[in-house]
């Protein structure tokens, strides 16, 4: 990795679009070298970048959040940061980075099991709060921890009504994350607000929000104004037949459930 940093830093490939660097486990100062030669726009025209499964530690995190902050992917679409810690200040950094404005062109953002919490959750909502993001169709944040107050903070920032939040989203994973009946009342009345106009799947995969929450969804969906593009809801606790009649309204919505041993 050190020489291909070096490679980069004098001009090697300005004409890269994507780069996978999945299950790359080189030493921290390796991997840091390689980001500032990024921050020093050494892959100015990279659309793609795959680094799920790196063996990052938060300082070369953080030089990556810099990096990005001072502008060196100004043509990112794609960035998978699955299984990486952005935990212990790094989701504060990397959210200040694109909350002003370093990944206007960004359409998939993947944060699989990036250890985000209830503080990074707040530092990540803020800068959607902040209408960043603008371009985002496909945001992955399944196995976290962030919580009810994440999901309020998250809830509250795309709920703002004088900025696009996340017009443009398709997709939302928030599966195998916990919160419950507030959370999803949160959330709802976001959704109500006008939020996430264009959302066409949620998966709620794997969250025990109660019986409580399940009645806010089953409200939530069966008001036929809001969330008009909504497709497929994946949902995962044990649901109750009147649920199913209550979800089951629009036959343009596919709905898929797991469990459903009651429902043979």
């Amino acid at each position: 990795m050190a020489t291909f940093a070096a490679a980069i830093s004098i001009g090697a490939l300005p004409l890269l679009r994507k780069l996978q660097l999945k299950y790359h486990l080189e030493a921290g100062e390796e991997m840091e070298a390689f980001f500032k030669a990024l921050g020093n726009g050494a892959l100015p025209r990279l659309e793609t970048l795959n680094l799920d499964y790196t063996n990052l530690g938060n300082g070369v995190m953080k030089v990556f959040s810099k990096a990005i902050g001072d502008g060196a992917l100004p043509r990112l679409e794609t960035l998978n940061l699955d299984y990486t810690n952005l935990g212990n200040g790094v989701m504060k950094v990397f959210s200040k980075a694109i909350g002003d404005g370093a990944l206007p062109l960004i359409e998939v953002l993947t944060l699989e099991r990036c250890q985000i919490g209830k503080e990074e959750m707040e530092a990540f909502s803020e800068a959607i709060g902040k209408g960043a993001l603008p371009s985002l169709e496909v945001l992955d944040l399944s196995y976290n921890d962030f919580g009810e107050e994440g999901m309020k903070a998250f809830s509250a920032a795309i709920g703002k009504e004088a900025l696009p939040r996340l017009d443009t989203l398709e997709t939302l994973d928030l599966s195998h994350n916990q919160f419950g009946k507030e959370g999803m009342e949160a959330f709802s009345a976001a959704i109500g607000k006008g939020a996430l106009k264009s959302l066409q799947t949620l998966d709620l995969k794997f969250i025990q929000f109660g019986n409580d929450g399940m009645d806010v969804l089953c409200e939530l969906l069966t008001n036929r104004s809001i969330l008009k593009k909504l497709e497929l809801i994946i949902i995962s606790q044990n649901l109750r037949r009147q649920d199913l009649r209550d979800l089951g309204y629009g036959r343009r919505m596919s709905i898929r459930y797991y469990p459903d041993p009651e429902l043979e």
